[in-house]
């Protein structure tokens, strides 16, 4: 009987060890898996320094390119800050998307807006003498003391659905009249 019982408890501890033996080879591979993808914190962290990292390009793309091509046709700028930039003279911004873009105090002379999308974006004290508006989006866009009067291609339409102030400079074509602060009536004026 004794001799049973030891067999049993041989077999007993060989099982267990061939447990703890897959055990601990599961965790060293699960340890190489780790070590190799990093943990869920550093694999988040390492997420938000890339999404950095691209913006960050995508921000210095702006200023190398106003530099080399003059060209930023149909490029996704929603949200950038043109400043650092004096201005964006004759630059083709056709088909572009400049929502929720800070453009405030640039010179945009003959600058192509041509179905360029500006929803909320910051146009304040800009000059767009000859700039081509034709199919531009300016919902809620900031016009607060823009000179718009040599602008082209702009409508009635466009301008009720942005965001215009008593110093805002509109083309001769346009008649303003101004029912309070904040609130106006706009007409194009038959010739």
């Amino acid at each position: 009987m004794s001799a049973r019982f030891n067999r049993k408890k041989v077999d007993r501890k060989s099982s267990d060890r061939r447990k703890s033996d897959r055990r601990n080879s599961d965790r060293r591979v699960s340890d190489r898996r780790a070590s190799v993808r990093g943990t869920p914190d550093q694999r988040k962290s390492e997420r938000r320094k890339s999404g950095k990292r691209k913006a960050e390009r995508r921000k210095s793309n702006v200023k190398e390119e106003r530099l080399t091509k003059n060209n930023l046709k149909g490029r996704n700028l929603s949200g950038l800050k043109f400043s650092g930039l004096n201005d964006l003279n004759g630059v083709d911004l056709s088909g572009s998307d400049l929502s929720f873009a800070n453009l405030s105090g640039l010179d945009l002379k003959k600058t192509n807006f041509t179905g360029v999308k500006l929803i909320e974006a910051d146009l304040s004290w800009t000059n767009f003498a000859e700039a081509n508006l034709l199919d531009a989006d300016l919902f809620q866009a900031n016009l607060t003391d823009a000179d718009l009067s040599q602008a082209i291609n702009i409508s009635c339409a466009q301008l009720e659905r942005a965001i215009l102030s008593k110093g805002t400079k509109l083309p001769d074509d346009f008649e303003i009249t101004w029912i309070s602060d904040n609130d106006f009536e706009l007409k194009t004026k038959i010739a």
